[in-house]
């Protein structure tokens, strides 16, 4: 009787101890979102960077995969649905990985969310870090500012389901990704398109005038006008040589007295705009 009280103990010990090792695994749990940039084409193969954050330009599409971390045991469902501000990001499109799901992971609509992914009936196994991949998700930016992706299991439901029948739902935990959208900038000046006098610049280092190098540099002002593109307007707006030529130098002047060009420059400047034809 002794025997069987000790055996019975360890058996209890030992499920006890296997179950907390198991509960210490599950806690470990989480969504992680890896942001696909240049180079990284995602998938199984992709770098799983698990992005906390990142900068994207306001009305640029950027891609997403989803994963599930940390993962103790095959599933046969997973889940999640996604909250964001509608007034800043725009849902594109969702895009499941079958292979490992099967069949196709499901696009849910509903109220108290924008929408939600639910991948099922198939038994999945982690990879070699114990990562799960589920979908690649598709937005646009279309406001700039700082905004998130909310990433959390369905309330009141149980999605992420073990092969052996428990869930995992309750030990994950929610994840956000912080996007930083900034305004367009076409000509990479630094000006926004929306306060940019000129959003599509010439940005050439040097001002060059008809092939005639200057070797002044070409300064870009805060408006977001440069002074190639003030020149070009001079060329554009003159209704002959000498009209073109009296307004390079009155730019010229100007930028001198400002402090923008020394007089060798401006020299160089007007000497190029004289050549002109």
């Amino acid at each position: 009787m002794r025997k069987i009280f000790i055996v019975g103990l360890i058996i209890i010990c030992s499920l006890l101890l296997v179950s907390l090792l198991v509960q210490q695994s599950a806690e470990a749990v989480e969504y992680g979102t890896d942001v696909l940039e240049s180079g990284n084409g995602g998938g199984s193969g992709g770098a799983k960077t698990f992005d906390a954050e990142f900068t994207v330009t306001q009305g640029e599409e950027f891609s997403a995969d989803l994963w599930l971390r940390n993962v103790p045991c095959d599933l046969l469902s997973s889940g999640f649905y996604i909250e964001y501000d509608q007034t800043k990001l725009e849902h594109v499109e969702v895009t499941d990985y079958a292979p490992p799901w099967d069949p196709a992971c499901s696009l849910l609509f509903g109220p108290g969310y924008p929408y939600g992914i639910l991948c099922n009936l198939s038994a999945v196994s982690p990879d070699g870090d114990s990562d799960i991949i589920i979908v690649q998700v598709k937005f646009r930016p279309i406001a700039s500012g700082d905004t998130q992706l909310r990433i959390e299991t369905f309330p009141g439901m149980s999605t992420c389901q073990c092969f052996s029948g428990s869930y995992l739902d309750d030990l994950i935990p929610v994840s956000t990704l912080t996007i930083h959208t900034i305004p367009p900038d076409s000509d990479a000046d630094g000006v926004p398109d929306s306060e940019d006098k000129y959003p599509n610049s010439n940005m050439e280092p040097e001002i060059t005038i008809q092939g005639c190098t200057t070797g002044v540099d070409n300064v870009v002002f805060p408006d977001g006008s440069t002074m190639s593109d003030l020149i070009g307007a001079c060329a554009a707006g003159a209704k002959n040589h000498g009209a073109f030529v009296s307004c390079v130098t009155q730019l010229t002047n100007n930028w001198k007295a400002q402090g923008f060009i020394s007089n060798k420059d401006k020299s160089a400047i007007q000497n190029c705009a004289s050549k002109a034809k």
